[in-house]
């Protein structure tokens, strides 16, 4: 009898293991890069672009949330022409015209999608708003994944290509891609703001409606206790994970440090907030984001 669900051939089986292992290998690699703070994006966009045969670019863009901050635009892009200042601005109204935008903040940070499945090409592609935001590349058959979005800013991949449309396969590629470099971002974010919030903190300005009161209070006792010290951005980093009950290898690991510089920095904490013991840090850490 004949198999009715017979097996891809064993050569396009190993292609696409090889394939997904690159992707998996380059996920690990971006996300790495954002937790430690440094530029992940042209890494990402090179990467991409090889990954899912782009032929037409893959963009990264960084959209703040403002209309006002337009200007702030970036787009990282490889594998087509940089966009002129001219152009970013000129394609920032048309942004939220476009299916695939739409489309995007619908699935989130769950899946990649590709904008045919949203919308009638032949059609789209007569549009200004294809002209202004694909036209400089002609990148026909575009996909996207959304990577943050946040009340500040909005962060995603587009990948594109001339003449053929992306398969399920490259859109289960991308969504792999998607998941860990969207979770990287959003622990940095989050991490980000903690961070802002005690140095912010650390030196209250009379009257600033941004300090609660009552953790102004809190804040305010404390760092008379501990002679006005706060900690460094890596100190407030690894205080953040170690309130979590993350051991030092753990520590390590997310930040891409050793255990060695993560007991040095705690012990530069227990010096000088006059604590001891880690349990005394996270309880103090705790109590100055309280």
């Amino acid at each position: 009898m004949g198999n009715d669900n017979p097996s891809p051939p064993r050569s396009k089986t190993a292609s696409r293991a090889a394939l997904g292992q690159r992707i998996a290998h380059t996920a690990i690699e971006v996300s790495y890069a954002v937790m430690r703070a440094e530029d992940y994006r042209e890494h990402l966009v090179n990467e991409a672009y090889l990954l899912f045969g782009a032929d037409a670019g893959v963009g990264l863009t960084c959209r703040p949330s403002n209309p006002a901050a337009a200007d702030q635009l970036t787009v990282v892009i490889a594998g087509a022409p940089p966009l002129s200042s001219e152009q970013r601005v000129g394609a920032q109204p048309f942004a939220s015209r476009h299916p695939g935008v739409w489309a995007m903040a619908r699935a989130g940070t769950t899946t990649a999608i590709r904008v045919s499945d949203h919308t009638n090409l032949t059609r789209f592609w007569t549009t200004e708003t294809y002209w202004r935001m694909h036209g400089h590349s002609d990148g026909r058959y575009p996909a996207s994944a959304l990577l943050l979005n946040t009340p500040d800013v909005q962060i995603f991949v587009g990948i594109h290509r001339h003449d053929r449309d992306f398969g399920d396969d490259d859109l289960a590629g991308l969504t792999a891609l998607q998941h860990p470099v969207a979770a990287a971002l959003s622990f940095r974010a989050a991490l980000d703001d903690t961070v802002r919030l005690l140095q912010h903190s650390s030196s209250p300005v009379p009257g600033d409606p941004k300090v609660v009161p009552g953790r102004r209070r809190t804040l305010d006792a404390a760092l008379r206790l501990c002679s006005d010290y706060a900690p460094t951005h890596r100190e407030g980093e690894v205080l953040t994970l170690v309130a979590q009950g993350w051991t030092n290898h753990q520590v390590g690991r997310r930040l891409g440090i050793t255990e060695r510089t993560v007991r040095k920095h705690l012990t530069a904490v227990y010096d000088k907030a006059g604590v001891r013991g880690r349990a005394a840090a996270a309880a103090w850490w705790q109590r100055l984001n309280g």
